[in-house]
Formats: C-alpha cells, sequence, structure tokens
C-alpha cells in the first residue's frame, strides 16, 4: 500500500497532462498544501520515475482554485495547446445587485482591457442546482439571466462542455474565434 502522497505522484508520472492537472489541482485541496510543496512531493516520491518531468510540470500548474476536474482538465488542455494560463475563479460585479459578486471558472484579462471568461459546462453543475432548487429549467433560466449579466461587464462568456475537450483541437478552434492569446513563442 503506497500512501496518499505517493499515489498522487504515480498519477502524476502516468496520466496524460489535463487529467494530470484534474489530480493535481485535487491534491492541493485534499493534501491542504500550496503547489510549491506538490513540486517537491514529486521531486522527494518521483526519484527517476517514467513521466517525472511531465509530472514536475503538472505540478508546476497545479491550482487548488479550481473547482472540478472538468475545469481543470479545461485549464490542461489551454495549457497543452499552447493559450496563455487563464486566472481562476475571477469576480464581477452583478450589474442589477451590485452587493453581489459572480465567480466565473477563469478569465483572460487582456492589455488592451477585454475580458475574456470561460465556463466548463459540466452535467454536474446543473443536476446539483436541480435537486437544490427544484428543476433543470429554473437552473437554465438562472444561468441565462446570470450571463446576460456577465455580459455587461466582460465581453465575451466562452461556454464549452466535457466533449469539447476530448474531440483533439475544438478548444483551441472556439478560443482562437474569441481571440484567446497564446503564449508568445521564443521561436526555438
Amino acid at each position: 500500500m503506497t500512501s496518499p502522497e505517493q499515489t498522487v505522484v504515480d498519477c502524476l508520472c502516468a496520466a496524460p497532462f489535463p487529467q494530470a492537472l484534474a489530480i493535481a489541482d485535487a491534491a492541493l485541496r485534499l493534501l491542504d498544501i500550496p503547489s510549491e510543496e506538490l513540486v517537491q512531493l514529486v521531486r522527494r516520491y518521483g526519484g527517476r520515475k517514467r513521466g517525472i518531468r511531465s509530472a514536475l510540470r503538472v505540478a508546476s500548474y497545479a491550482d487548488a482554485r479550481s473547482q472540478s476536474g472538468g475545469e481543470s482538465i479545461a485549464r490542461g488542455v489551454m495549457i497543452q495547446e499552447g493559450f496563455v494560463v487563464p486566472e481562476l475563479q475571477v469576480a464581477f460585479p452583478d450589474v442589477l445587485e451590485p452587493w453581489r459578486t459572480f465567480y466565473v471558472d477563469g478569465a483572460w484579462i487582456l492589455e488592451d482591457g477585454t475580458k475574456l471568461v470561460w465556463e466548463f459546462d459540466g452535467k454536474d453543475k446543473y443536476t446539483r442546482f436541480a435537486g437544490e432548487h427544484g428543476d433543470a429549467v429554473a437552473r437554465m433560466m438562472h444561468e441565462r439571466q446570470r450571463e446576460s449579466r456577465l455580459t455587461a461587464v466582460c465581453d465575451a462568456v466562452i461556454r464549452f462542455d466535457y466533449r469539447t475537450l476530448m474531440t483533439p483541437g475544438a478548444l483551441a478552434r472556439l478560443l482562437d474565434a474569441y481571440g484567446v492569446p497564446r503564449v508568445a513563442s521564443d521561436g526555438a
């Protein structure tokens, strides 16, 4: 039997980058540690394992603010595709009720002030809300109203689901269509 730390490191060494990032993000929350400590755990328990370089890279991007595996996998695909890493759980004011705040899964605030936000639409979100608030129709209405208020304070709301994440190139095409910046290439 291995310790939770060893198990996490083994998984980070073996899993593809987006799925490994979901494991790393969850590990930060469950172990209640910062990402720097996860990097140290990978070094300590990874030794010369196959996949150790990838595991170290994953650990360097880990972020406990990611609230679901889908959000983490999305960020992993974004990183793999060369997009600028988005800020997570960004707060925006509700223009109708200024004392309220909306949090989005992620956002890019561009140099020119453009605000691009993204939301991962997992079935879990709708199922959970329906159980708490009655039905799926109420959830859909709530989401549409929330999104209309978000568009008053940001330039675009980019929504996608798990199928988009798992279709090669689909998320990249979507983000490119919205003008999400990519990491500058050094020409090497």
